[in-house]
C-alpha cells in the first residue's frame, strides 16, 4: 500500500474513534415529530444546531432561537449550518423515533446519528458547515 492510503486509512479509524466515543455532553436527542415541528416553524433556508452541556440548540438561519426558545445566543458562539431541505430528509430517513445528535470534538461540527451507519450519515454532515465565520444570508 501506498504512504498516502495508509494516511487515509489511519485518518478515516481515528475519525471513526472520535465519532463512537463521543462523552455524553457532546451528544443529544430530540423526538422525531418535535424536531420536524421546529424545523418547519424556521422561516429561512437554513437551520443550526449546537449542543452545549448534552442540550440540544437550535437556531434559525439568522440566528434567533427556535429551540429552547428563550436562549442567548452570542455572536462568537458556532453553530453548524445546514439547509432545512437536507434536515427534512434526514428526519424522513431516520428508522428512530428519536433524532440523535453528536458534537465532533475535533471539529466542533453537530452530525446526525441514528445508528444508522457511518456512511448514512456523512453525506448529510458533508454538506454543513460553522458559522461564523460562514453564516448564511438568508
Amino acid at each position: 500500500m501506498s504512504k498516502l492510503t495508509i494516511f487515509i486509512f489511519i485518518i478515516a479509524l481515528i475519525l471513526t474513534v472520535n465519532i463512537n466515543g463521543q462523552s455524553k455532553k457532546n451528544t443529544a436527542s430530540i423526538r422525531k415529530n418535535k424536531l420536524t415541528k421546529i424545523v418547519n416553524k424556521a422561516e429561512t433556508q437554513h437551520i443550526m444546531f449546537n449542543i452545549k452541556k448534552g442540550r440540544l440548540y437550535i437556531l434559525d438561519g439568522m440566528r434567533n432561537p427556535l429551540y429552547p426558545k428563550r436562549q442567548k445566543v452570542k455572536d462568537r458562539e458556532v453553530f453548524t449550518v445546514y439547509t432545512i431541505n437536507d434536515v427534512l430528509n434526514k428526519i424522513e430517513q431516520a428508522q428512530t423515533k428519536r433524532m440523535k445528535f453528536v458534537k465532533d470534538e475535533f471539529t466542533g461540527l453537530v452530525k446526525f446519528d441514528n445508528n444508522t451507519g457511518i456512511s448514512s450519515f456523512r453525506l448529510l454532515e458533508a454538506s454543513g458547515w460553522a458559522c461564523p465565520p460562514g453564516c448564511p444570508n438568508n
